[in-house]
């Protein structure tokens, strides 16, 4: 199961004007060093599946999974640090 958009799937749901502006505010956006992870604990781990949750100095988290495949793998990522563009522009 695939979650998220890409941005021409974005563009097609709300529109190309408010999907660049989404994108816009989203990468115009400062990166504050100083809100890296402070930590990272490994939750699951199977044979062909590994989650890590990383939780920043803000208390909001990002989430990964990698899953392994024979041609080679999906990287899915989970966060809260962008919620509040995702819902100012739904």
């Amino acid at each position: 199961m695939t979650v998220g958009f890409t941005y021409k799937e974005m563009s097609e749901v709300i529109g190309e004007d408010k999907a660049r502006a989404l994108y816009t505010e989203l990468y115009k956006q400062p990166f504050h060093k100083e809100n890296l992870s402070i930590s990272t604990k490994k939750v699951y781990k199977s044979s062909d599946t590994e989650k890590y949750v990383y939780e920043l100095k803000d208390n909001r988290y990002i989430e990964t999974v990698f899953i392994k495949r024979r041609d080679g793998g999906t990287v899915c990522v989970s966060t809260q640090v962008w919620l509040f563009c995702w819902l100012y522009f739904l």
